[in-house]
């Protein structure tokens, strides 16, 4: 019958003396044995504990001795197939499954779920859940380890994408821009960039722009302004100031790079500089002298100016001293005016290089103003006033006809 051996079915049916009795006692006992071998042995079985598989000889009667002689500890969530209490037969199949936790997060709510399958895909299938690919920071592939896994699934949200200028509006669950460029089949060529940064996450209703960034040279011209430079002179009151040099701002030529994106400047830095012009430097000097000095201009003499009607001409001795061509002139507009043509007294009055009072102008023959009038002009009716009056008209400067 199966299980038994009948050893004495091998022993030989004569023996051919005492001597060959020892020999076939041992056989005997060795056949026995192996017999014994056979009946007690266990049963062969294959193990597969999450993916790992394994051969075990000897097996326990029961898928639960099983697991315990080989440590692998179970609870209520695994998966064991065939049941823990199953009674192993030769040549069976053992699977565990370990439960682990698969976590969900989905507009800012998160659950928790314990799933027996190893992937993501597969874990959402049973779980009922629909993900679109767009939605998953990771392929459905991606195995669920015995830590588990959290799977943050994103919300739709509804951007403006704008390349070259062209507008269109994108409903994405890409959660960066840098995903969402992918996404769109759209990939940063050299010169271009875009804004938002590609790290930047994705929000409802963003521009995402892609713009051409664009480097050029410009050439501009620049004013230098002039300085200024003071010097003193006792040939002025004190306080007064007289324009010796005009200043002029110079100019300088500047090349610029310029960093454009989209048409629109963002960046400048500069390349070279020449001066292409000097400035020339105003110079002023200023009065130190007191209100009584010869070389103030005459308002500030108590005396008054040409034209007035309190001057008294020094008549014909005045007149007598020299031809009006050949008196020092420019000396009388330095002490009257401080040789300044528009010059005005402060109280509007007196009038130009020699100070005319309108009345007394208009009697040689002027018209509007004197300070409107040509230095020349000037002169030349300052000159018919000495013919008729004399040094007198200017009874603080006149003198200085004479120098």
């Amino acid at each position: 019958m199966p299980g038994r051996i009948e050893v004495w079915s091998i022993v030989p049916r004569t023996l051919t003396s005492r001597v060959g009795w020892p020999a076939v006692a041992v056989a005997s006992l060795a056949l026995v044995a192996g017999g014994l071998l056979y009946v007690t042995s266990g049963t062969d079985v294959t193990l597969t504990v999450d993916g790992a598989t394994t051969k075990v000889t000897d097996a326990p009667g029961t898928v639960n001795a099983l697991l315990a002689a080989r440590g692998v500890d179970i609870s209520e969530r695994d998966l064991v197939i065939p049941a823990a209490a199953t009674r192993l037969e030769d040549g069976a199949r053992v699977v565990v499954r370990h439960a682990r936790p698969f976590t969900i997060s989905e507009n800012g709510r998160s659950r928790v779920y314990w799933t027996t399958e190893q992937t993501v895909g597969a874990a959402l299938e049973v779980l009922g859940i629909h993900a679109d690919a767009t939605r998953m920071p990771v392929s459905r592939s991606t195995r669920i380890g015995p830590g588990g896994l959290t799977l943050d699934l994103a919300s739709p949200v509804e951007v403006d994408l704008v390349v070259a200028g062209s507008r269109r509006t994108v409903v994405t669950a890409s959660r960066t821009v840098g995903e969402f460029l992918t996404e769109q089949g759209l990939q940063l060529g050299p010169g271009e960039q875009v804004s938002p940064a590609v790290g930047r996450s994705l929000t409802e209703g963003m521009d995402v722009t892609v713009s051409r960034v664009r480097t050029t040279r410009v050439t501009e011209r620049e004013s230098i302004a002039f300085t200024t430079t003071r010097t003193k002179t006792d040939e002025l009151p004190s306080g007064r100031t007289r324009v010796v040099t005009k200043g002029r701002d110079g100019v300088r030529e500047v090349v610029y790079q310029v960093v454009s994106v989209g048409g629109r400047e963002i960046a400048r830095s500069v390349v070279s500089s020449s001066v292409r012009r000097k400035p020339v430097t105003r110079v002023l000097q200023v009065g130190t002298g007191s209100s009584g000095s010869s070389s103030s201009p005459s308002w500030n003499r108590s005396t008054g100016s040409s034209g007035s009607s309190s001057r008294r001409s020094t008549g014909g001795d005045d007149r007598a001293s020299g031809s009006a061509d050949s008196l020092n002139w420019s000396a009388l507009a330095r002490c009257e005016s401080g040789g300044n043509p528009r010059a005005v007294s402060p109280n509007g009055r007196y009038h130009g290089l020699y100070q005319f009072s309108v009345p007394t102008w208009r009697g040689v023959g002027g018209s509007g103003l004197p300070s409107r009038a040509s230095a020349g002009e000037q002169t030349a009716r300052a000159k018919i006033l000495y013919r008729r009056a004399g040094a007198g008209s200017w009874p603080s400067c006149g003198r200085l006809l004479f120098s």
